[in-house]
Parts: C-alpha cells; structure tokens; sequence
C-alpha cells in the first residue's frame, strides 16, 4: 500500500519552497515557519475562486510565491534583498499582495518545452536558454553553497518522448558546482527531484529531462549581501 506523503496530495510545494527559500537565507525556526504556512493558506482561503484553484492545482501558483514574496520578504523582520537570476523574472510589486482570479495564470513564455525544434532535439533557442539559466543560477549561488542565498525556482519534468511534462514543480535551489544543482526540496516522494545536471537541461542529443523556466526564478539574499538588490516598483 502506497505511503502518500506531501506534495502527493496537495499542491503546496510553492509554499513550501518560500519557506524553504526564507529558511536559507536567515534563521527561520519552527514556530515561525508555521505561522507562514498557516497564515497564508488562511489569506488564500478568504479568496474563494483562488482558494479553489490553489487546491485543485489549476493555476500554475505564481501568485503564491509573488504573494508569500510580498507579504513575508519585503517587511520586517528581517527582510531578505530579492532579486532576479539573468532579469528573468518580473519584479514583485504591492498588487502582488492582493492577488484575484486574475492572477490564477501568469503565462510563461514560452510551452513547457521551451523553444521548439522539428528534429526531436533542442532547438538553438531552448540551448540558449537553458545555458542562460545555468549560468544565471551558477552566478547567484557563486558555485558552491553560499549562506544567506536561495534561489526559488519552477521547473517541467519530462517522460521519455513525451510533450506534456509528467510535473510542474516549485523548489528552492541552495547550492551549485561545476555539474549539479542542488535543491533543498520539500517533496519526500522516492523519485522526487533533488538535483539537476546540467546534463538534463543540456542533453548532447535529444531533448531534456528537466526545463528550469526562467520567467519563476527569484534569488534570496540575506540583507547584508549588497549583490543582490531589493526588487521595488510596480510591473
């Protein structure tokens, strides 16, 4: 009999990688990170249509880490400097704190894939930018773990030969080398997600196992890093 653990039933790992991010750039004890957890989900209860697509997982969950950004990272205390990876992401703004069902979708770029190619290979846009998004994270996290940095980020997990990816996933990225990235992911499922060679985004041939999408990447630095700005200002 199946043991169903978090992230099998819910579709929360967009909370839980806030936490996660928060946790990694400053001391986040327990007590605390329940009250982010709990508060949160009641202020998405309070919103009736995105309550609904939030726990039927039709939304692609944005707004929830732009929200949990705004409401938890951009006030005291101690707020993390935000940023943005390659100035991929848009920056979080104060709408973001009063998110509606307008907000269910922030539609990407480009399809899950990324950039097509009609040979069954990555195209030369889709390289291009998953190199772009290798470097970006490589130079946010300064190739090894660097305390008081994360890197939130989604992701498209793909089956052999098949379009549709098998999991869109949110995860907090807190460490890199020269070949891995390393995830501090909440999911305890046996064939989660952990780490991502740069190999699966940058296959020699075929296409890859894994799309980091750029468009959701948001790095966490402690108040002290002066690399790493806060974002301000609207969209």
């Amino acid at each position: 009999m199946r043991r169903y653990l978090q992230g099998t039933l819910d579709f929360t790992c967009a909370v839980y990688a806030v936490i996660n991010a928060v946790g990694c750039v400053r001391d986040l004890r327990l007590p605390e990170a329940r009250g982010i957890f709990s508060a949160t989900l009641n202020a998405f209860a309070a919103r009736p249509l995105l309550w609904a697509a939030f726990t039927g997982n039709n939304t692609d969950h944005y707004w929830v880490v732009r929200y949990m950004l705004r409401r938890w990272c951009m006030t005291a205390p101690r707020p993390p400097a935000i940023s943005r990876p390659g100035g991929f992401a848009c920056p979080v703004s104060d709408a973001d704190a009063e998110p509606d069902i307008a907000f269910a979708y922030l539609p990407e770029r480009l399809p899950p894939r990324g950039p097509e190619s009609p040979s069954g290979d990555m195209s030369d846009a889709a390289r291009r930018e998953a190199e772009a998004v290798r470097d970006a994270l490589r130079e946010a996290l300064q190739s090894g773990t660097t305390p008081g940095r994360a890197v939130l980020a989604r992701f498209h997990r793909f089956l052999p030969g098949v379009a549709t990816p098998l999991v869109s996933h949110w995860t907090c990225i807190n460490a890199a080398d020269t070949a891995t990235l390393y995830l501090k992911d909440s999911s305890a499922e046996k064939e989660a997600v952990h780490s991502i060679s740069y190999d699966e985004l940058l296959p020699e041939a075929g296409l890859p196992k894994l799309r980091s999408v750029p468009e959701s990447l948001y790095l966490l630095a402690a108040p002290s890093d002066n690399a790493a700005p806060r974002l301000r200002g609207r969209h």
